[in-house]
């Protein structure tokens, strides 16, 4: 289990069929199927889940659910309430209602359950931002790609600068008098990536600089650069580059001619 910022995140599995009465959950939260079988009813509702399918729950959601006879895996996502009034503050006039979510919520959701499986979520802002891309996936969409605004420019060049700091979304959409939701919604839309993998590339280039040009210890650059100890930059190097740092520095003395 990861909790950080209001946001708990679990794997739980359910070895044999089992069977829910009505029920409620005290705090809202996505749960996406990872294996197995799920169904529930919801006042005249009812829903299938196949794996890979989610489904949001609000705070206080009354349901019945099963899970079927094989394995039932599942991965939660559970919010505090400050989570979902960003939610209702971005987009008042959408109501927060329990639903099966559509294929984009699904595909962020796997990406935040692989980044918890790399431990590679120690980057509040990654984290951060895949939760609110989640969420905004429940409002409409007003971003346009006609142009970049240039509020895309600065949130770039705040990461750069301020590589090292600890940035949430929250404090980055207030400097630039934006909502969080908007910014991390338009921001992938525009550029591609979420601003925790933009900060994340980063980060990284800048203890590739460190490994190059100084003598300084591969803990040393993991905290200088932003990371949260060596073992933090060492995941963080070798999923983008493909080598750890100390493979790299190794290469490196290798390449170099004889002083």
């Amino acid at each position: 289990m990861t909790e950080h910022s209001g946001v708990v995140l679990s794997e739980v599995e359910y070895p044999t069929a089992i069977r829910w009465k009505l029920h409620t959950h005290g705090r809202a939260f996505f749960a996406l199927l990872l294996d197995g079988h799920y169904a529930e009813s919801y006042r005249n509702w009812s829903w299938t889940y196949r794996p890979f399918t989610m489904g949001f729950h609000p705070e206080g959601m009354s349901h019945a659910d099963e899970c079927g006879v094989d394995n039932s895996r599942f991965f939660l996502i559970e919010l505090e309430n400050a989570w979902m009034e960003r939610l209702r503050d971005y987009s008042p006039i959408s109501p927060i209602e329990p639903r099966v979510c559509d294929a984009k919520a699904g595909l962020l959701a796997a990406r935040l359950f692989r980044e918890s499986k790399r431990c590679t979520l120690q980057l509040p802002l990654l984290m951060e931002g895949l939760v609110l891309e989640i969420l905004s996936t429940m409002v409409p969409d007003s971003v346009s790609e006609r142009k970049k605004p240039r509020w895309v420019a600065k949130v770039r060049e705040i990461l750069e600068e301020e590589f090292s700091q600890k940035h949430t979304l929250e404090e980055i959409a207030r400097r630039l008098d934006l909502h969080p939701v908007y910014l991390t919604r338009a921001f992938r839309k525009l550029t591609g990536e979420s601003p925790g993998h933009f900060l994340s590339r980063i980060r990284v280039r800048n203890a590739i600089e460190r490994l190059t040009n100084t003598e300084m210890s591969i803990a040393e650059i993991a905290l200088v650069t932003g990371f949260s100890d060596q073992s933090h930059l060492t995941r963080a190097l070798k999923q983008q580059t493909g080598i750890t740092p100390a493979a790299f520095r190794t290469s490196l003395c290798a390449a170099r001619p004889n002083s």
